[in-house]
């Protein structure tokens, strides 16, 4: 029995990353690369902004700074994770540490960066970001569809005795 592929998202069609960081200068260089690469972002300065954000659109990757100046960048992540289980979120900080890099990872972060971070460093982590979003809605797609063929194998089986 041949069993289709799950489809992958072509070149064209890029996860959709909101970018928070309250530091315009490196929102707006970090925005710069990833939309060079053909990412289609969307950015805030704030938390409320986040908030509003995520309100009005879905985005598969979080590129987050942990301390704004509003809250915590893993409370967003966890508010995004609530609307789309599958989002990913990609923690870029000033304030490294092991306690709060493994405390982010704890709480649902894919990658925890140190700032300055080199551009092309935020790229491999965005695109495994991205990557892992695809790939986990791909198979939550795939696992309804199994789940529904089954129930509707077990009532022809049932259906038949």
């Amino acid at each position: 029995m041949w069993v289709e592929r799950p489809s992958m998202p072509n070149s064209e069609t890029k996860t959709r990353i909101l970018l928070v960081d309250d530091y315009d200068e490196t929102r707006e260089i970090q925005a710069a690369v990833l939309e060079k690469e053909g990412y289609p972002v969307d950015q805030a300065a704030s938390m409320g902004e986040a908030r509003k954000r995520l309100a009005e659109r879905g985005y598969g990757v979080l590129l987050l700074d942990l301390r704004l100046p509003d809250g915590e960048g893993l409370d967003l992540l966890r508010e995004a994770h609530s609307l789309d289980p599958h989002s990913v979120g990609v923690v870029l900080t000033a304030f490294t540490s092991t306690d709060s890099a493994l405390k982010a990872l704890r709480e649902g972060a894919y990658d925890y960066l140190a700032k300055p971070c080199a551009p092309e460093i935020v790229l491999s982590a965005i695109s495994r970001a991205a990557e892992r979003y695809a790939l986990t809605r791909a198979l939550a797609e795939r696992t309804r569809e199994l789940e529904t063929a089954n129930r509707d194998l077990n009532r022809r089986v049932e259906s038949a005795t």
